[in-house]
């Protein structure tokens, strides 16, 4: 079997702020519904190689939503686009149309928002993954898009770990897939697992236009697997499960740089 490893997410504010930020954002206007809508529907994460993706983009006969500070890059490229978001933290973007959960921080919203209920708020809100990115297909549907692509998720790297910027994250994995490696970090990982199900199942509506791990991993769902963690996420699995058992007969390896 190969060896994979299963997070547990937790999101980085408690649900008691989301409640509180969706009560104060509850008069903002929200957006329709069931509404079929005969264009083509973008969701652009922030891969740094969906910097190969930018003439298509620029072309884009459709929507565009970008995951959070992706749109202020695509706006440097001369490429309008919907800043999309469910995170309860806020960003800074100059931006200014914006597809926002209500239960996002207040002073992301501005005179050109339309918000929509997140189901962790609201019995009836957006359902999905861990992520923003994760998040967009339930309300992409909801909202009556029927043909949506998705660039910029391919949830690995090898130097910056965005195309606008590096996070250094310094818990880290690589992924071995049809015989290549892939750098990637715990957040990018499960986003990967949760597409790679989408896509699989649902790929007559949502189609996976990024490269990387992600692709990687639907052209081989079977036998991809964990080959190597950071010293630091070594560290932190050892610590949430104990050492009995983890990586048994394993070194702690350093993530190579020449790992693509």
């Amino acid at each position: 079997m190969p060896f994979r490893i299963a997070f547990t997410t937790e999101c980085v504010v408690p649900l008691s702020k989301w409640n509180e930020q969706a009560t104060f954002n509850a008069g903002c206007p929200r957006v329709q519904l069931g509404v079929l809508r005969n264009r083509k529907l973008a969701v652009v994460g922030g891969s740094p190689q969906v910097i190969h993706d930018i003439e298509e983009l620029r072309a884009w006969n459709g929507d565009i939503w970008a995951i959070n500070h992706t749109a202020d890059w695509l706006a440097s490229h001369g490429i309008a686009s919907t800043l999309f978001t469910v995170d309860p933290v806020a960003i800074d973007s100059p931006v200014r149309k914006r597809l926002l959960a209500t239960s996002c921080a207040p002073e992301m919203f501005t005179e050109d928002t339309v918000a929509f209920d997140m189901i962790e708020t609201h019995p009836q809100g957006c359902a999905g993954g861990t992520s923003s990115a994760t998040r967009a297909p339930w309300l992409a549907l909801s909202m009556g898009y029927t043909d949506v692509s998705f660039f910029g998720c391919e949830g690995s790297y090898v130097n910056n770990d965005h195309v606008d910027r590096n996070e250094q994250v310094d818990r880290q994995l690589i992924v071995r897939a049809g015989g290549c490696d892939y750098i990637t970090r715990p957040d990018y990982y499960v986003q990967c697992q949760e597409f790679a199900k989408l896509f699989a199942e649902f790929g007559c509506v949502f189609k996976n236009r990024s490269g990387g791990l992600l692709k990687a991993m639907l052209e081989n769902p079977d036998t991809w697997e964990v080959v190597a963690v950071s010293p630091a996420l070594k560290a932190h699995l050892e610590e949430v499960n104990g050492k009995q058992g983890l990586y048994e007969g394993n070194s702690s390896y350093p993530v190579p740089a020449q790992a693509a």
